[in-house]
This record gives C-alpha cells, structure tokens and sequence, in this order.
C-alpha cells in the first residue's frame, strides 16, 4: 500500500485560490540547465517549465527552478517508475529531475512577483542594486516581464494572490 503524502496547509490554500478562479496549473520537467542570470557560484534546484491557463486570458509560462534540497530527495515510488528518464533518455538515476518532487502550486504561486516593481531606480533602491549595473537592469527587466504575465493572468485576484506566501 502506498503512503499518501499529507499535504500542507499553504498548498491546499494555494490550490483552492486555483480552483476558485478556474486556473489549470502544470508543470513539466525541463533539465538542469542554470538560470539565465545564474552566477555559477550558487547550487540551484532542478528547471521546469510551468503554465498557468484560464479561460479567455493568454496562457501563462515560465521557468521555474526549485531549491537545491528538492535535488538531494527522490520523489516517493521513484523506485517503481520507468527507469529510462525521459528527457535525456539515459537510465534514470535516483537524483534526476524527473524522479524529483515536482514544485507544488505553493512553491510557485509563492514565488511570483505580487506587486508592481516601480521605475528602475525604484527597484534598484528596494533591492540594493547599483543602477549603473548591467545585471540589476537585467533582473529589473525580467521582473517587470513576469508582472505583466501575473496582472494579466491574476489581476482581478491580485489581493488574493499576495495571501499565497
């Protein structure tokens, strides 16, 4: 008989909020390729593709990385699962990132930005970034993005959506 995972009190509110508003929410293994704007002196978890869909509103996409120690913790029934994995077609090892937990709704709702960055300089001023900086003007730009993928997909839920954390 097989364990059934107790779910936490921040996920099932997080899936609620998606049932509320009608959201689909997947996610899709990508690999273990860094963020873009990864220094390479940093652990990160493994990258996934996550959507966001609603009726009438453009679906919404983005990568997502999860932390270092989902990498380090198998899925349970791993061990049950086909072992070739799909994304490299090599034979899957017990740490891979389709044998890991994928992220739960939390782990991403909780993740997005919920508020509007402001100007740059704003920005660079909330964060502690230098905004002569090429790479604060690149994390500035990529949170700007992402707003306007949740206003579009969240906005009349926005006050709920920042609960999610």
């Amino acid at each position: 008989m097989k364990a059934e995972q107790v779910k936490s009190e921040y996920e099932t509110r997080a899936e609620e909020f998606l049932t509320r508003h009608g959201v689909k929410f997947m996610v899709v293994p990508v690999g273990t390729a860094c963020p873009r704007r990864c220094d390479g002196k940093h652990m990160h978890g493994y990258q996934y593709k996550v959507t966001f869909t609603r009726a009438c509103r453009k679906p919404f996409v983005t990568d997502f990385w999860n932390s270092f120690a989902d990498t380090q913790r198998p899925a349970r029934g791993w061990e049950t699962a086909d072992r070739i994995d799909p994304l490299t077609r090599k034979p899957m090892t017990r740490h891979s990132p389709t044998s890991a937990p994928l992220p739960t709704a939390y782990d991403v709702l909780s993740c997005l930005t919920h508020s509007d960055p402001g100007t740059h300089a704003e920005f660079c001023a909330d964060f502690g970034c230098d905004t002569d900086s090429r790479k604060g003007l690149d994390t500035y730009l990529a949170v700007v993005e992402e707003w306007a993928k949740v206003r579009a997909m969240f906005g009349d839920c926005l006050d709920e959506l920042q609960e999610i954390n």
